[in-house]
């Protein structure tokens, strides 16, 4: 009687054993299907473009998500040269909030594509510091002490030699 048990179960074992190769395969052929999904289907909304600019920097502002950008536009035949604007974009209620960091335009001279001429960083308390070349021997320097709801001047630095991309830190 006991050795008829064993082999009962031995048997029973055998056919869950049997079982188990095709519940995998039909796991494995789910997840291959699931993986021929684009995940932007599945997961994400389409993006909205804030805006057509380059060199994007971004920052977790006391009063929300802080986007800064340069846009740059050529000028001339060649293309080489043109003017930059250094723009930022907040999220308030929902909605993304545009305005200039400066009110100023900064000329470039460009063989290729248009310079980076800003740099920006964050301190620990939260102030929001972009320095901008704004010319080859001029660095301006304009500051958020508000969360990013606004930039305003800090000063500016002569150089006596030129000066290409200027870059800020936070203090240690």
């Amino acid at each position: 009687m006991m050795k008829r048990r064993k082999h009962e179960a031995g048997l029973a074992r055998g056919a869950i054993a049997r079982k188990r190769p095709s519940l995998t395969r039909c796991l494995a052929a789910v997840v291959i299907a699931l993986a021929a999904m684009p995940a932007a289907a599945e997961f994400w909304e389409a993006p909205d473009a804030l805006a057509d600019g380059r060199f994007p920097s971004f920052f977790a502002a006391k009063a929300g998500p802080l986007v800064i950008w340069q846009e740059s536009k050529a000028s001339g035949d060649a293309g080489t040269a043109g003017a930059a604007t250094i723009r930022f974009a907040r999220l308030e209620a929902g909605r993304w909030i545009q305005a200039k960091v400066s009110d100023s335009s900064y000329s470039y001279n460009s063989t290729g594509a248009p310079p980076i001429l800003y740099s920006a960083s964050q301190s620990k308390s939260g102030t929001i510091a972009v320095a901008i070349a704004a010319s080859g021997t001029r660095i301006e320097l304009r500051l958020s002490r508000d969360g990013g709801r606004s930039f305003e001047a800090a000063g500016s630095l002569d150089t006596g030699t030129t000066t290409v991309a200027p870059r800020i830190y936070p203090s240690a």
